[in-house]
């Protein structure tokens, strides 16, 4: 396995050397999709809450992963993350409706037909995902699911490099993109509605999404809004 390991770093990082952490999240997710054909990888991180966070992404459908999957609050990369377990799809048009039923949905709107999520853990804990779709119905090898479960472990210790320098702190916001405000909002507005409304963090969590989706609006605009006071939801 050591052999396979250093083979997939030097595909990841190339003949260029060592790399920074960000450019290995954007690497990963280029080498992952190469390595199996995908039209979209993309690496998100997450919170006891599953917000997500984009790491990095390539491809015209990788946004239907995150986005939406946080604001239905269903899908395989929250899948992944809850269970510490590869989550793989070869055809969401043979999955059983009641599965996904909303993302199943969107995704196959989008033209994606199949899905895989790969947990990056640290210390037997999930911390987000490396996450693979295609156009058309895929079946992973075991070889090839093996280099994709070695390249979320480098995705994961360059994140965890990044919390752990000097400057990582700035240098993880700008690679969340938004300075993470988008996803510090929701936290906010799930407390605020939480200790307005007195109900559960998770109710409020749902009660969030559930207005989103009604009014067909993002999640994180519609945080952004009760945190500024100019949206009021009631249970």
């Amino acid at each position: 396995m050591d052999g396979r390991r250093w083979q997939v770093l030097a595909a990841i990082v190339g003949n260029g050397g060592l790399i920074n952490a960000v450019d290995t999240a954007r690497r990963v997710c280029e080498y992952s999709a190469r390595r199996v054909g995908a039209s979209d990888s993309a690496i998100s991180l997450m919170s006891s809450t599953s917000v997500v966070h984009v790491v990095a992404a390539i491809g015209d459908h990788h946004g239907v992963l995150p986005d939406t999957q946080f604001t239905l609050g269903e899908g395989p990369c929250l899948d992944a993350y809850r269970t510490c377990e590869v989550v793989a799809v070869s055809d969401l048009e043979q999955l059983d409706p009641s599965r996904w039923p909303g993302f199943s949905v969107v995704a196959l709107e989008a033209g994606v037909r199949s899905v895989t999520s790969i947990p990056l853990q640290a210390c037997g804990a999930a911390i987000g995902s490396l996450d693979l779709t295609w156009g058309t119905p895929a079946v992973l090898a075991d070889d090839a699911l093996t280099d994709l479960l070695l390249a979320a472990e480098v995705a994961t210790n360059a994140i965890l490099l990044l919390q752990s320098s000097s400057d990582g702190q700035d240098q993880l916001a700008g690679l969340l993109g938004d300075d993470g405000r988008g996803s510090m909002a929701v936290h906010q507005a799930t407390g605020f509605l939480s200790s307005q409304l007195d109900i559960t963090l998770d109710d409020a969590l749902a009660l969030l999404r559930a207005h989103a989706l009604a009014n067909g609006r993002s999640l994180y605009q519609l945080a952004r809004d009760i945190v500024a006071g100019t949206v009021r939801l009631e249970p």
